[in-house]
């Protein structure tokens, strides 16, 4: 009985998310996080269901073996099923644990493709620092400032790092400030620091 109540609730709960997607994409994501702690035989339930945060959970569990047998491909094949339904946590999730880079770049870019600030930030950081064996400064920038571009307050705040302390790009340390300000304007602590100490005059 209580487990059938915890499932309507959590269906509940998806419907509203639905009513408020700004606050929901902002929360990133409040359901997500609540089934990664919810018990494996409600998660499993919902999964097979098709309930795709719960098919990423339940494959998370099989990964780590918390409240379930460690089980890699298990782990794999749930958080793939989520993954090929367009699910953008899915995809990031299956992009970090896969050993194989061409794999991993394939499922960042189903992420990106999405337009998601998140998922463009990380390949970005992955292309600036050849995490995938590919280095590309321009594809970085790129990625970082399409990210930038949405308001996403990480990216922000590493393009004035790279344009301010001359990062594998041209010293520019007028719009390493600008970035920094805007990053530093979402509260984001490490922009305010560098903003404060290098171009508040």
């Amino acid at each position: 009985m209580h487990r059938i109540g915890l499932i309507s609730i959590l269906l509940i709960f998806s419907f509203f998310l639905t009513l408020l997607p700004g606050k929901a994409m902002a929360e990133k994501d409040a359901r997500q996080a609540f089934l990664d702690q919810s018990d494996f035989v409600t998660v499993k339930q919902l999964a097979e269901q098709g309930d795709v945060r719960a098919q990423t959970a339940l494959g998370s569990m099989y990964c780590g073996g918390k409240n379930a047998p460690k089980d890699k491909d298990k782990c794999l094949s749930w958080i793939q099923k989520a993954a090929e339904q367009g699910y953008i946590e899915a995809q990031l999730r299956l992009a970090r644990l896969s050993p194989d880079n061409a794999k991993s770049l394939y499922w960042y870019q189903k992420a990106v493709d999405q337009g998601d600030a998140g998922a463009q930030t990380e390949l970005g950081s992955l292309y600036f620092g050849g995490g995938l064996g590919i280095v590309d400064i321009q594809k970085a920038l790129s990625l970082y400032h399409a990210a930038a571009g949405q308001g996403y307050a990480q990216a922000q705040s590493m393009l004035g790092d790279t344009y301010f302390f001359g990062e594998k790009v041209p010293i520019d340390k007028k719009e390493g400030c600008r970035w920094w300000r805007a990053a530093a304007e979402q509260g984001r602590k490490s922009a305010i620091d560098a903003y404060n100490q290098y171009c508040a005059q």
